[in-house]
């Protein structure tokens, strides 16, 4: 694999490509269909499923670890996801104070001073008394490691229905902006302008409900980063299982058909598409689209219906 040889920054230039890298990759697939009829009746059942996995043998050194989505660090696969330990909300005043005793002159993930109840907290993992890069841990792959889909259909007396699904599994999404910050879109009030998600509502930390998954509301770009940094808390499972389509038909018979000479063949459709889908992103983010898909760039997610008509003449 082409990788930047390490090049001393002395010398004022980039530093060159070459074919040094080496990766592994492996998986396997398959693929199974079947076609009957009984009686009236004919269908057919089908599916595909599909494993892939890969690891970084050789980068010519790993680097300096940083989070979000990486593909330099050997041992682990490209595109991996690195970032903090979630280790919970910061519930009162004297939990907080004795987190930023800790933490405040001994970190590099944040502004801790600023802090509040509410706010998050994240672990130290090497036990050294700081919050730095050596704490962040490995969260997952961006890349879907699972993906497989499933079909069947029907036929009887000139109706029809074709049913299609799919999903992926063991992928983690850590949603980021080009800049590798979190995206705006899961950080309330951040960019109050932008059309962004209500999942939110209701769901903010307060005393009376502490188990709520979003930090005290705050407008602070400081604070904000801080808790909507990659983290475990942060990103997400990217498993799904989608109805991607259905169609449900209806031909005329050739009975009908016969009585008169204009047309040979006529059918009617109903088709749906989106329709339905079981996810553990549940704040409106379609677990298809790319992690660098944020809500400035996309075109809303759409269920469709479409009615059809089909004649030959």
């Amino acid at each position: 694999m082409l990788i930047d040889v390490l090049y001393p920054g002395i010398l004022g230039d980039k530093a060159p490509t070459a074919n040094k890298g080496k990766f592994k990759g492996w998986g396997y697939e398959g693929n199974i269909n079947w076609n009957d009829r009984v009686g009236d009746v004919g269908y057919h059942v089908g599916g595909t499923f599909t494993y892939v996995d890969n690891e970084l043998i050789d980068n010519g050194g790993s680097g300096a670890l940083a989070a979000g989505i990486r593909s330099d660090r050997e041992g682990y696969p490209l595109g991996s996801v690195f970032g903090l330990r979630y280790c919970g909300k910061i519930q009162n005043e004297e939990q907080l104070a004795k987190y930023k005793d800790k933490y405040q002159d001994n970190s590099s993930v944040g502004n801790i001073r600023m802090l509040r109840v509410g706010d998050n907290m994240f672990q130290d993992i090497n036990g050294d008394g700081k919050l730095d890069a050596e704490d962040y841990v490995y969260l997952g792959t961006d890349a879907p490691k699972i993906q497989f889909s499933f079909n069947f259909g029907a036929d009887w007396k000139g109706f029809d229905i074709n049913v299609i699904f799919q999903g992926a599994g063991k992928r983690t999404v850590f949603r980021r902006e080009g800049n590798g910050n979190a995206d705006p879109w899961q950080i309330p009030m951040r960019t109050p302008y932008m059309n962004g998600s209500n999942h939110w509502v209701g769901n903010i930390w307060s005393p009376e409900t502490p188990e709520n998954r979003y930090p005290t509301l705050t407008s602070i770009g400081d604070i904000n980063n801080y808790n909507y940094q990659c983290s475990s808390w942060l990103v997400n499972d990217g498993s799904y299982l989608r109805l991607k389509n259905i169609t449900i038909g209806y031909s005329l018979p050739k009975s009908v058909l016969d009585k008169q000479k204009v047309l040979s063949a006529v059918r009617f459709s109903i088709t749906g598409t989106d329709l339905w889908e079981v996810s553990h992103i549940n704040d409106g983010w379609d677990p298809e689209a790319a992690s660098t898909v944020s809500n400035m760039s996309r075109y809303p997610f759409l269920r469709t219906v479409t009615f059809g008509a089909n004649v030959t003449f």
